[in-house]
Order: structure tokens, then C-alpha cells, then sequence
């Protein structure tokens, strides 16, 4: 008897078109497209380091025309105006980014401890590394128990390179020599306490604007482990 020869029947196109088992796990491991990324990232960052200009227009450029131009020119003076009219818009500015301000801000600070905490970390294996290799592996028992708290102790997140606190301690005395020229304007008169008054405010302003707004703009800036990771992605 012949025997009949089989065909080999096609598949059906949706199953030909059907994704294997591989190609969905590849689909899924898939990195983010880096463009949703950078977009959210450039939106941050217009919102801080527009807020910490406000500020520093407010505090340091609208504060010193208001007082060199009452002092230079008198009051009532064109360049008085132009300082308070740079104060009144930053304040605008800052009072409409501060609901979304705070927590951004927040979030960067902790993106610089977990930052500063990793690089504690990474320093911490080196030095041991370091003491490894020249001791040749011979620890006395002394050196161990001197190290045990040392190793034991949890590290502690420290500020960022850069940010300078000892100018900022300037404030107290200036908010002192504010409170006293208001204390004593019967005594002294209404024009020298104004004098003082000014002084401390001019003194505030330059601390704000020489220092603490460096020091935000430090602390705003996007931590170098988040650009790293931002890059390998």
C-alpha cells in the first residue's frame, strides 16, 4: 500500500506575529525613554533656582537700592522706588513657587545625604583596604578595639562641599542691632534709630546675598551620583 505523503500545513499568522516569551522580558527590562526624565528634571530645576533668585533679588538687590538710594538721593528718591519695586516682584515670585518650593527643595537635600552617605561608605572600604594592605593582614589586639567604635558608629549625612555656615552666624547680630534701634527711638531720636535700623538691614542683606543664597544654590544643585545614574540610563 502507498502511504500518503503529509503536507506540512502553514502556521497561522497570529501566531507568527505572536511575541515569544523572550522578546516580552527584553520588552520589559527595557530602560525609560530619557526624555520624560530630562524634562521632569529641567521642571525642578526652573522652579528651585527661579525661587532662590527671587529670593536673592528680594533680600540683597531690592534691600540695597531701597537703602543706598534713601541714603544717597533721599527718600522718595527714583532709585528707592526701583528697590522696592524689585521687592514687591520677587515676593510675588516667591509666594506663588513656595506650595511647590518646599517640598522640591526637601526632596534635593536628601538626595544629597543618601549622596554624602554612599560616599562615606565608598571612603570608609578604602581605608580599609588601605590598612589591609600595609599592615599585611596583622592587627594587634589593641588596634581592633580602638577601631570597633569607629566602625560600629552609624555615619551621619554632611553638609555638601562648598557650603559655608560661619558668615551665616553674622544674623544674630544683626537681628540685635535691629531689635535695639527699635528699642531705642525714643532716646535717640527717630533719624539715628532709621540709621541703625538700616545698617542691620544692609548688613542681613549682604550676608543673604554674598552667602546664603551661595550656599542654596550649593544645596539645589542636583547631586553628582544622580547625573552618573541619569548618564547609565
Amino acid at each position: 500500500m502507498l502511504r500518503r505523503a503529509r503536507v506540512p500545513v502553514p502556521a497561522p499568522a497570529a501566531e507568527a506575529a505572536r511575541p515569544r516569551r523572550g522578546q516580552l522580558q527584553k520588552a520589559k527590562e527595557a530602560p525609560a525613554p530619557a526624555a520624560p526624565r530630562a524634562l521632569s528634571r529641567a521642571a525642578v530645576d526652573a522652579v528651585l533656582y527661579t525661587f532662590v533668585a527671587a529670593l536673592w533679588a528680594n533680600d540683597f538687590v531690592g534691600t540695597v537700592l531701597e537703602i543706598l538710594g534713601r541714603w544717597v538721593f533721599g527718600k522718595g528718591s527714583s532709585m528707592e522706588a526701583a528697590g522696592l519695586a524689585v521687592r514687591e516682584c520677587s515676593k510675588f515670585v516667591m509666594v506663588l513657587l513656595s506650595p511647590s518650593y518646599i517640598p522640591l527643595i526637601l526632596m534635593r537635600a536628601r538626595e544629597h545625604a543618601q549622596f554624602d552617605l554612599k560616599e562615606q561608605e565608598k571612603e570608609r572600604k578604602e581605608k580599609e583596604e588601605r590598612e589591609k594592605l600595609t599592615s599585611n593582614h596583622i592587627v594587634t589586639v589593641e588596634t581592633v578595639k580602638e577601631q570597633l567604635p569607629k566602625k560600629n558608629a552609624a555615619p551621619r549625612p554632611r553638609l555638601p562641599k562648598g557650603v559655608k555656615m560661619a558668615p551665616l552666624y553674622w544674623f544674630l547680630p544683626m537681628m540685635f542691632l535691629q531689635f535695639l534701634a527699635i528699642m531705642m527711638q525714643s532716646y535717640l531720636g527717630w533719624r539715628v534709630a532709621c540709621v541703625l535700623f538700616d545698617a542691620a538691614r544692609l548688613g542681613i542683606a549682604v550676608i543673604i546675598g554674598v552667602w546664603a543664597a551661595r550656599n542654596l544654590v550649593i544645596l539645589v544643585k542636583v547631586p553628582k551620583v544622580q547625573d552618573e545614574d541619569d548618564e547609565t540610563q
